[in-house]
């Protein structure tokens, strides 16, 4: 291996490093809203467990796991609350 080939795997490495670096704060947010998501999703279907006979019920798909995983626990209540003032 010459000088020149260290060098361009030296930049490699420099712009990877730099992009990870940059990359880090996006990724754990993105990463915490999809742990929160899973987690609204297990909360919303042991809700709708116990809520059955109150015919309250909050569908589960994409758009409100995005919701809950985005607000937390207040995204979680709001979907309740707007599904008991629409009924």
């Amino acid at each position: 291996m010459d000088s020149s080939d260290m060098i361009k795997y030296m930049i490699i490495f420099c712009v990877a490093f730099m992009l990870i670096l940059a990359m880090q704060k996006p990724l754990t947010y993105m990463l915490k809203v999809t742990i929160n998501g899973l987690f609204g999703a297990l909360g919303m279907f042991i809700a709708n467990s116990l809520l059955a006979g109150l015919n309250l019920f909050v569908g589960i798909n994409f758009l409100t796991i995005f919701a809950v995983g985005l607000l937390g626990l207040p995204g979680f209540i709001s979907l309740y609350i707007i599904n008991f003032m629409l009924k």
